[in-house]
Parts: C-alpha cells; structure tokens; sequence
C-alpha cells in the first residue's frame, strides 16, 4: 500500500481495543502500543500472558474484551 498501512492507523474512526500481552517480544509490545496510540479512538489493555492470550488467560481477555464490544454494539 502506498502509503503503508502503519501510516494510515489515524484514517480508522471505529473504537478500537488492542490487547497487549505482557509476555510477548518487545516488537509486538512496540506494534500494539503504537497501533493503539495512532488510531484515533484507540485503547490499549495489557494482559498477563503471551501472543494467544484468549487461550492462555481466558478469563481475563473475557474481562476486558466483553464489556468492550457491549459498550460499542450497535444499538
């Protein structure tokens, strides 16, 4: 894509939740902290896990993720 993707996060106007696993390498921890803080109604949440974190800490992705997708349902 030209421009990249990466350079475009600003263009997304729909909320958006990046989980941040706590246990993954410093370049995915970079890539989710960055994405979160480019798009404009980005939101970030770390979890005590690595990169699979819904089947690592089920309980709290559930946590965080649910509540989430009920706040931002189309009504």
């Amino acid at each position: 894509l030209d421009p990249p993707a990466a350079l475009r996060l600003a263009e997304i106007d729909a909320p958006t939740l990046v989980v941040d696993a706590s246990k993954d390498p410093p370049d995915m921890r970079r890539a989710s902290h960055f994405i979160a803080r480019e798009v404009l109604d980005g939101r970030l949440v770390t979890i005590e896990a690595d990169h699979v974190v819904n089947l690592r800490a089920p309980d709290a992705f559930d946590e965080v993720v649910l509540p989430f997708l009920e706040a931002h349902a189309p009504r």
